[in-house]
């Protein structure tokens, strides 16, 4: 992936100097003015990174034990007051936990407004970027880079960026315990300890620098920016945390639903055993209703289909020793004599409607079945066309 490197000055520049380089550190794109419309091109699938001049960030760093980010947030603000010109609530403070080294956080301090401008510009601009950071990140420890009107230093007595005119009335301004980076556009500074001369403009070597260090974002706290990459990160996080949500809304209706199944469960249980030892006094364990219901069925069923069956068997060799030969149909069979008009079976009585020649005949049919053991009650006989209608019950 590519790196867009942008160097910006002026809220109301309309052209940024910017470059692009590969991951290998070579220049993809050189160092140059671009419009807004040639940066976009420039940052197509490439990452971008702002870079601030020092001028504008104070570089401090604090003791303080390692502190989770909410703690050490409250607390670098009340560390740095008393070295600070300024309110501590119009500052904003940008540390970082990879720069906490022998207990002290290093610590950026920058103007809220001017970040605020900064974004709310970028913003209008419509261009996108990944993180703002400094360009005195490019430094290594014990070095310093003379500019065009400023050097910025990396040292244990100062960190941060000094007008020339400041930092050449400082103790150890020209110390040879630094080494000193000097670019095609530095200003010119007479003895020079020790140099390290460079034929490129300081942005291209800062670029190459940043590309290979671990940068402190500026883009924190109350700051913080959404870039694609982010905001499809917090996209995941979002989904994953909607569907444990859910999960768990899932997992609790069903283990509430659950348990109050079992409650009810319970409850249903102890009023059936209390009627089961009612029907059921001399029962030692109490069944299932389920189970104890299909037995019943089940002898009843079978109790039920044997009457039936007998019955039937009997009236029809009753019928047959009369020469009654049944014919097609489930409720009537007829051979011209004696007619079965109906049948229905009921509470282990069989309903028979017999239409008989004559009185004879159906007294006949009476005593044939109570010889066969039948219980034969009549319920009604009377006269239709000559012939007799009679309705009676046959139970074992």
């Amino acid at each position: 992936m590519l790196t867009c490197f942008l160097f910006v000055q002026n809220l109301d520049q309309e052209i940024i100097l910017s470059m692009s380089l590969d991951l290998q550190g070579q220049v993809v794109q050189p160092l140059q003015m671009r419009s807004l419309e040639d940066i976009r091109t420039l940052q197509q699938n490439a990452r971008t990174i702002i870079v601030f001049p020092t001028d504008w960030c104070g570089i401090y760093t604090v003791e303080l034990p390692l502190l989770s980010e909410h703690k050490a947030r409250e607390a670098i603000p009340f560390a740095l007051e008393d070295q600070l010109a300024q309110p501590v609530s119009q500052l904003h403070f940008v540390f970082d936990k990879a720069y906490y080294q022998k207990k002290h956080y290093l610590v950026v301090v920058i103007e809220k407004q001017l970040m605020r401008d900064w974004m709310h510009r970028l913003s209008a601009l419509d261009l996108a970027y990944d993180m703002i950071t400094i360009d005195w990140f490019a430094l290594s420890q014990e070095e310093g880079c003379v500019l065009e009107h400023s050097v910025i230093v990396n040292t244990e007595s100062f960190s941060g960026s000094l007008s020339l005119d400041i930092w050449a009335s400082h103790a150890h301004a020209w110390s040879t315990d630094l080494r000193w980076h000097v670019f095609a556009n530095s200003a010119n500074v007479e003895n020079l300890p020790v140099v390290s001369p460079s034929s490129k403009v300081h942005h291209t070597w800062v670029s190459e620098r940043l590309l290979n260090t671990k940068l402190m974002n500026l883009c924190q706290g109350d700051f913080q920016h959404a870039t694609s990459q982010t905001q499809v990160k917090r996209l995941y996080q979002l989904t994953g945390v909607m569907a444990g949500v859910c999960f768990l809304g899932f997992v609790t209706i069903h283990v509430g639903l659950s348990m109050w199944v079992t409650h009810k469960t319970r409850l249903l249980d102890q009023q059936i055993a209390t009627s089961y030892r009612v029907f059921f006094p001399q029962a030692q364990q109490v069944i299932s209703p389920q189970i104890r219901i299909g037995q019943l069925l089940k002898q009843t069923q079978m109790g039920h289909n044997a009457t039936l069956w007998s019955l039937m068997e009997n009236l029809s060799f009753v019928l047959a020793q009369r020469h009654v030969t049944p014919v097609k149909g489930v409720t009537q069979i007829t051979n011209g004599v004696t007619k079965v008009q109906t049948l229905q079976f009921q509470h282990q009585i069989l309903t028979v409607i017999l239409v008989c020649d004559g009185f004879a005949a159906l007294e006949h049919i009476e005593a044939a079945l109570r010889n066969r053991k039948i219980k034969v009650h009549q319920v009604s006989a009377a006269t239709e066309k000559d012939q007799v209608v009679a309705k009676l019950e046959l139970s074992l």
